[in-house]
């Protein structure tokens, strides 16, 4: 009896330093939709997104160009040495695309025009198979869960890095690597990194795990990607952590308004802070 009693406490006393926390939380994120950006921790942002359709081309450009106020744009290489740095005397961003869909080529266009390099993480199978519409729409609706779309093909890959930008990996096919066996995790991650390597040569050092949570990546899966790659990339809000072994990324649609990109970097230090 005594011991569920002192249970009791516990349970208790930890609703209570939640509760204390959420409001703390709540406060400071409120602050931080009218306290300027300025005002907040200088971090390397990684930011990333899966397209770029006609709808949104506009507002990408428009966020672009005033990200291009507030921030410094770099490339990934030089993100992922930044960030592991204590004391930055700027505010860092890079981009990165998932997937690989056509869309995207009109936003690297403009991106190389203002002189930014972005990452593309692609999936070399679909790549191969872009022109096969059964293979296309069989990914989409099982992978995706989206609705055939136009992909990437190898000519395209080569004109991105002829303007400029990186080639990352993003697995042969797009699978949850948390679900493959050792046989398929070579497969998805070494295999694709030599598919890439035969079309478009050297460059291929990062990879993008799919579907980007903790609940979709294995131990096993990040020891095999980081023997042949040289950063590997979530899909999890936040910044690089000493410690962590892969870095976090934030998701960024661009229909919606710039402000909300501003938002999520703030939000992302008060987490650091609480």
């Amino acid at each position: 009896m005594e011991f569920l009693q002192e249970n009791e406490l516990y349970i208790n006393q930890t609703v209570k330093v939640s509760l204390s926390k959420r409001l703390l939380k709540f406060f400071l994120v409120n602050l931080s939709r009218i306290t300027p950006l300025y005002l907040y921790p200088n971090k390397v942002y990684f930011i990333y997104s899966h397209h770029v359709f006609t709808d949104e081309f506009e507002k990408f450009k428009r966020s672009i160009l005033r990200l291009k106020k507030k921030f410094i744009f770099i490339d990934i290489e030089k993100a992922i040495e930044l960030s592991k740095r204590k004391k930055l005397k700027k505010k860092y961003i890079t981009l990165s695309f998932d997937d690989g869909m056509y869309n995207n080529f009109r936003a690297a266009e403009f991106l190389a025009k203002e002189g930014i390099s972005a990452t593309f993480f692609v999936n070399p199978e679909v790549i191969q198979h872009s022109a096969n519409f059964n293979y296309i729409k069989s990914h989409c609706q099982e992978r995706l869960h989206i609705k055939p779309i136009r992909f990437l093909n190898w000519e395209d890959i080569q004109l991105l890095k002829n303007m400029g930008h990186k080639i990352g990996n993003h697995g042969l096919n797009h699978k949850r690597l948390s679900n493959c066996t050792a046989e398929e995790l070579i497969e998805q991650v070494e295999k694709s990194k030599k598919c890439l390597l035969e079309k478009i040569g050297e460059g291929v050092s990062t990879f993008a795990w799919c579907y980007g949570t903790s609940k979709d990546i294995s131990k096993e899966a990040i020891q095999l990607i980081q023997k042949g790659h040289s950063s590997t990339f979530s899909a999890i809000r936040g910044f690089y952590k000493n410690g962590v072994n892969y870095h976090y990324r934030d998701l960024v649609i661009w229909y919606n308004s710039y402000h909300r990109i501003e938002f999520f970097y703030k939000l992302n230090c008060i987490k650091q802070w609480m």
